[in-house]
């Protein structure tokens, strides 16, 4: 594919462990500006109206998100703010300034019924308010730029840094603690630096991708599969301190305010093929980030 002409970048919610990975892996060249939650309230359509005509963005990447799946239950009314409103607030804000969007939503818009990995045209049916608010931005985006808006699909992201399920692990694993991870629930975890990468390459190519893209690592796993796996990166250097117990539980007896969905396997063939970029195994992906981690 051709490359067009470098673009005029802005990523919203560069703070987080997307955003920040994204910064980390920019290619050279580039014109990008990065906005922290400080910088812009997505949740004030005025706010990010103004900041759009400031900057003049060609493209928006938009990592800004609301993404604490049990408080969402409790705070329904924020959830939807920002992931609801907030992504509307940013899709009318790139009409008005003919910007292109490319936007992150998550495997938690499907509700695990099925047991094959979910096509980007498969039925959503989200479990939780999480899923559900993420679900409600893909349709404001979908709506407002139907040809100008590109919604990423990926799942159990993770990197060196924010808060995500490998560093709670390994700090679980470091005290010494018990840990009990659900053995029931069957997805693919994301490194985000792949992903950087992956969405890197889309602002370098021609032709803008518009529409429903699926993007995770390569391979299904559950999360006490997911943790085993770091368990035994962790006890390959740190043979001294790795006495902890890992135990597989249902997930009936693990307390969590928001269900999830048992199988939410994402199906990336038809992005990786479109950007000729193939996702890594998952195990290769992990590797490097638990070892940059534990040198710490």
């Amino acid at each position: 594919m051709n490359k067009r002409s470098s673009p005029k970048v802005l990523v919203l919610g560069s703070s987080g462990q997307l955003g920040t990975t994204l910064q980390l892996n920019q290619p050279k060249g580039l014109d990008v500006a990065y906005l922290r939650g400080s910088d812009l309230d997505i949740r004030l359509p005025k706010q990010t109206a103004t900041i759009f005509k400031e900057y003049l963005p060609d493209i928006v990447i938009n990592c800004a998100a609301y993404t604490d799946v049990d408080g969402a239950e409790a705070n329904m009314e924020e959830a939807y703010a920002v992931n609801a409103a907030g992504v509307r607030n940013i899709a009318e804000a790139c009409r008005r300034v003919g910007a292109r969007l490319i936007h992150f939503s998550t495997d938690f818009v499907f509700g695990g019924d099925q047991s094959t990995p979910y096509e980007v045209n498969g039925v959503t049916n989200a479990l939780n308010v999480y899923g559900k608010s993420k679900l409600a931005g893909e349709k404001h985006i979908q709506a407002v730029l139907p040809d100008h808006g590109m919604i990423i699909r990926t799942s159990w992201l993770y990197s060196e840094h924010g808060s995500n399920f490998v560093k709670t692990m390994l700090g679980l694993f470091e005290r010494g603690d018990p840990v009990r991870v659900v053995s029931d629930q069957v997805g693919s975890p994301t490194s985000a630096e792949g992903l950087a990468r992956a969405i890197w390459r889309v602002v370098s190519l021609d032709q803008f991708c518009s529409g429903v893209w699926h993007w995770s690592d390569d391979g299904a796993v559950s999360w006490f599969e997911f943790a085993e796996e770091i368990a035994q990166l962790y006890r390959s250097r740190k043979s001294d301190s790795s006495h902890f117990e890992l135990t597989p539980i249902s997930s009936d007896n693990y307390p969590q305010l928001a269900k999830r969905p048992s199988f939410s396997v994402l199906d990336p063939r038809q992005f990786a093929d479109h950007l000729e970029v193939a996702p890594e195994p998952w195990r290769d992906s992990l590797r490097p980030v638990i070892m940059k981690l534990l040198t710490r």
